[in-house]
């Protein structure tokens, strides 16, 4: 449920971010306050989606806490196999790992890597829908 929420979230911030873009463009705008609020609202709407679309890439993790793994255990024939088993007494361990090589360096980002390919091709998915969704 949490994966779907974050995805409607997403969606609908991207929608208004759309919508923002293609009403008011490039506009020059004579009322400074009118500015402001829609410079708010892009900015709201533009964190919204990278937040959402940020927690829907981590929750798909399949490692033992995140909804990802209960997607793996369900989706196999066997739950009981030893990718489950060794996840359910190691994840938190690999998970820890995962963060502690992005701490290290950026080049064994494993964890930064996924994040950044998962929200890149859901920018391009959002970017079919809403055409003036531009990132």
């Amino acid at each position: 449920a949490g994966v779907i929420s974050n995805f409607i979230m997403a969606f609908l911030a991207a929608g208004v971010l759309s919508a923002i873009f293609a009403l008011f463009g490039n506009k020059a705008f004579s009322n400074k306050f009118a500015y402001y609020i829609v410079f708010l609202l892009l900015q709201f709407s533009l964190i919204s989606v990278i937040l959402n679309i940020s927690l829907i890439a981590f929750n798909l993790l399949p490692i033992y806490p995140l909804d990802g793994f209960r997607l793996v255990e369900t989706l196999s024939k066997n739950p009981e196999n030893r990718y489950c088993s060794f996840m359910r007494s190691y994840g938190i361990y690999v998970f820890m790992v995962l963060i502690l090589l992005g701490v290290i360096s950026d080049k064994i980002d494993i964890l930064g890597l996924y994040m950044s390919a998962v929200r890149s091709l859901v920018f391009k998915f959002f970017g079919l829908i809403f055409p003036s969704f531009t990132l």
